[in-house]
C-alpha cells in the first residue's frame, strides 16, 4: 500500500511539473498492467508522462522522465 501512495504522488509531481491539472487519484494492479484513477480524462501528454514514469520504476526506460 505505501508503494502505491508513494507511486501516486510521484506521478502527482510530474503532472504538475508539466503544468497538468489532472491528478491521480489512486492506482491498483490489474492483469497485464497497473490501472490508475485520475479527476479527469488524461490527455496525450499526461499519458505519455504516467507512461514514461512506469517504464522507469519497472526498468524498462530511461532517466529522461525527469524532464518534460
Amino acid at each position: 500500500m505505501r508503494e502505491a501512495n508513494t507511486y501516486i504522488f510521484q506521478i502527482n509531481m510530474l503532472l504538475k511539473n508539466i503544468k497538468s491539472a489532472m491528478r491521480a487519484k489512486f492506482s491498483c494492479p490489474c492483469p497485464g498492467g497497473v490501472s490508475i484513477n485520475t479527476n479527469s480524462i488524461p490527455s496525450t501528454s499526461n499519458l505519455n508522462t504516467i507512461e514514461r514514469y512506469l517504464k522507469l520504476i519497472n526498468g524498462t526506460g530511461n532517466n529522461e522522465i525527469l524532464t518534460p
